[in-house]
């Protein structure tokens, strides 16, 4: 049975373009490609309902962290501000290309009422559009262009993800592609027998964190998994996210302060020096013990 992968599309956008919104989420439902399986994500039906907790921290905690790709749209309205961005469509946005996940990004060309124009939205969505222009994440598009250009991008998208899916990590390497997907959540007690550890690059995990509005540091003193309960617990993230930022943080480390290295052949070669080394040490070892006694017992019999 062939295995199907399944992605989650969030959808995000202001509450003005609610027709479109149902659009999208008709598109990614008819979707097919081999292989692949989509589920559209929706905060107004997915959300789940509970108290103590702001709308927007939600959205990105429990549906957000979770999506492979966002389709986001606006067209005369800019959404409502949250308490660190403009609008929490933007906190959206941002949010996933923080995460150096895919976004797929539209600017409606359609009329709209006089009398519903804000020009204050319109400039701040001008501003939005010209700070992302050369990021080549969005297209402006007419209502009837939706379906067709989501199916274009869709597809797009997720061959690149099924192709980073199944990249060997030398394909990676020489594509250019950065360190990003090994298993780095060796404790720094278990580093200390290699030649670098996590004390040698915090400071660039750190920068990394920084870049990703982490407002706590990374410790290297505690374990992969300690600092990931440690920054869970002042952040909008789930545990699997910051977890993936982590990996990110130590490979983007690893690749600043020793280049581009292939960190799996680092150890393989370890081991297999192991056993070219060690292996036959003993083997000698055994052999000479085995020619004393030998030679012990020897003595005895002439005795």
């Amino acid at each position: 049975m062939k295995n199907i992968k399944e992605y989650k599309i969030f959808i995000s956008s202001p509450l003005d373009v609610k027709v479109e919104r149902k659009k999208i989420e008709e598109v990614i439902n008819d979707f097919s490609m081999d292989g692949v399986k989509l589920k559209a994500i929706r905060w107004e039906r997915d959300l789940p309902a509970t108290s103590g907790q702001k709308p927007q921290s939600l959205i990105n905690k429990e549906l957000l962290s979770e999506c492979d790709i966002l389709v986001g749209v606006f067209c005369s309205k800019f959404g409502s501000p949250t308490e660190e961005y403009e609008s929490g469509t933007v906190e959206e946005i941002e949010t996933f290309i923080n995460l150096n996940r895919k976004v797929i990004l539209y600017f409606l060309n359609k009329p709209v009422l006089t009398n519903e124009i804000d020009p204050e939205e319109l400039k701040r969505i001008n501003q939005f559009k010209a700070k992302y222009k050369e990021m080549g994440i969005y297209k402006i598009i007419t209502e009837e262009e939706i379906g067709d250009s989501l199916k274009i991008d869709l597809t797009y998208n997720l061959k690149l993800l099924l192709q980073a899916n199944n990249l060997t990590f030398e394909e990676k390497k020489s594509q250019g592609v950065k360190v990003e997907e090994l298993n780095l959540e060796n404790t720094p007690s278990s580093n200390k027998g290699n030649w670098w550890s996590d004390e040698s690059i915090t400071d660039y995990i750190n920068e990394f964190l920084q870049l990703k509005n982490f407002d706590k540091q990374y410790e290297a003193h505690l374990t992969f998994y300690e600092n990931v309960q440690r920054l869970k617990g002042y952040g909008i993230f789930t545990e699997s996210t910051i977890v993936n930022i982590l990996h990110q943080a130590k490979a983007y480390a690893f690749n600043k302060k020793y280049g581009n290295f292939s960190y799996n052949m680092e150890a393989n070669s370890k081991k297999f020096l192991k056993i070219l080394i060690i292996y036959p040490l003993l083997f000698l070892i055994s052999v000479k013990m085995r020619l004393i006694l030998d030679v012990k017992d020897l003595k005895i019999l002439v005795l």
